[in-house]
């Protein structure tokens, strides 16, 4: 039977196969942008947050953690994506994380801004509208505030970065407004920002100036252990 059974998986069409093997296992779908992705030069897929909490919470009971991170996006990305990499995915529950690349004060070449890519208002509302059609699908959120920025940013000398001594000047406005998301939508909270800055080492952790390294990502693990378990209806082991 067990033969037959692996032979007729090995048929399925497309992703049909993962998605067979995946059945019964607690979904998580991490949603965010280049921090929940991870991978990069010196950060490799194992020692990312994603596959360190994926590890831990299989050893209580079968769960995956998938990635739906993708560099460079921010909330204007992520409600049209939503649909498609979440929601699609059937979650138990979602990791949102979304905020470096919507305060972002530089584009690319480098240029300076005037405004953030996103403003602060549309971002509390589009963190609204990800945290409510998530719950729709029947899901539970923990919500994220953005990990910090460090004067290590490439584009730290450029426009508003170079006039203002605070790196995080605009950061912390938008950290702010989600945890302002999380209290008027009794989302559960993770706040990532004051995770590292509350750290004595903690913006040596953002070693290109915006994205945790390995000893981040492990930090960051730790920090959604426990609110992820609550949100899958587990118990502390």
């Amino acid at each position: 039977m067990r033969i037959w059974l692996l032979a007729a998986l090995a048929t399925l069409p497309g992703d049909g196969w993962e998605r067979a093997m995946a059945a019964g296992k607690q979904r998580v779908v991490a949603f965010g942008d280049s921090v929940t992705l991870g991978v990069r030069a010196g950060v490799a897929e194992h020692q990312t947050f994603r596959s360190l909490l994926q590890q831990a919470l299989s050893k209580e009971g079968a769960a995956q953690v998938v990635n739906a991170g993708v560099g460079g996006h921010n909330t204007r990305h992520a409600l049209q994506r939503l649909e498609k990499d979440v929601l699609a995915e059937k979650p138990d529950a979602v990791i949102v994380m979304f905020g470096v690349n919507d305060a972002a004060m530089v584009d690319a070449g480098p240029v300076a801004r005037a405004e953030p890519r996103v403003p602060l208002e549309e971002y509390r509302r589009n963190l609204e509208t990800i945290v409510r059609r998530i719950r729709e699908g029947g899901a539970k959120v923990v919500l994220c505030t953005p990990t910090p920025m460090s004067r290590a940013y490439a584009y730290s000398n450029v426009g508003a970065y170079a006039q203002n001594e605070e790196m995080n000047f605009m950061l912390r406005r938008y950290a702010e407004a989600a945890r302002e998301v999380a209290r008027s939508t009794g989302a559960t909270l993770v706040d990532a920002f004051r995770l590292f800055l509350d750290r004595p080492d903690g913006l040596k952790l953002i070693e290109d100036g915006c994205h945790p390294y390995v000893e981040g990502h492990r930090i960051l693990a730790g920090a959604l252990l426990e609110p992820v378990r609550t949100a899958l209806g587990r118990s502390a082991p």
